[in-house]
């Protein structure tokens, strides 16, 4: 199985996706999955989306520790140019954030506390690759809105497994429901624990191409 396989230190995938809003396309996405060398995991994804007539290209790194707990997020915005126009990097410290913010040469710096005794452990980034969760428990916890800059409060449920005609051929797919502020997301794993389909409550659908 390639998720025994990706426990080796060093080992990688990369997934490309179509990305469409009510049915039509409106960008795409490519995203490494990494396990690090201290069990941990680490994505770097490139967006890119064309919305009422506006490109969007952003890049965003996550890193995530073995015991599921969020170390550092980065995000970068490009202009048309292909420049940066913004970074904004997170770091996750033992009872704090570091947020730094920077917008062509002014740079920010803003300190966020982890609310005491709060879950922040990311533990559904390991589902299916790593760790089977229990079917129908809600895993509750925080995750950091790096745009409004505040916690929010974050559900994540199995579902169940499901069968999928790819290519005339049956596959497993394991769902979950998941829940982050005022936003709700259906996501699909295949059978190595990749995400393969995810569907929003805003009408966004991001399918893998295979």
């Amino acid at each position: 199985m390639l998720s025994v396989v990706l426990l080796l230190l060093g080992q990688e995938k990369v997934l490309n996706y179509d990305i469409l809003r009510d049915g039509k396309p409106i960008g795409k996405a490519k995203i490494l999955v990494k396990i690090t060398q201290d069990g941990g995991k680490r994505t770097d994804s490139k967006l890119e989306l064309t919305m009422k007539n506006q490109k969007v290209d952003m890049h965003t790194t996550m890193v995530w520790a073995k015991s599921g707990r969020p170390t550092l997020k980065v995000i970068q915005f490009f202009d048309s140019k292909g420049s940066e126009s913004s970074r904004t990097r997170i770091e996750f410290r033992a009872i704090d954030l570091l947020v730094t913010e920077t917008v062509g040469s002014k740079l920010t710096k803003t300190t966020k506390a982890i609310p005491a005794k709060a879950e922040i452990r990311d533990l559904p980034e390991f589902w299916f690759l790593r760790d089977q969760p229990e079917k129908g428990h809600p895993y509750q916890y925080l995750v950091f809105n790096s745009t409004s800059l505040n916690w929010e409060s974050a559900t994540s449920t199995y579902i169940g497994e499901t069968e999928k005609s790819v290519d005339g051929k049956l596959q497993k797919r394991q769902t979950i429901s998941q829940t982050i502020g005022s936003k709700k997301n259906e996501i699909r794993f295949d059978e190595n624990g990749f995400p393969v389909e995810t569907s929003t409550n805003d009408g966004i659908l991001i399918v893998a191409k295979f």
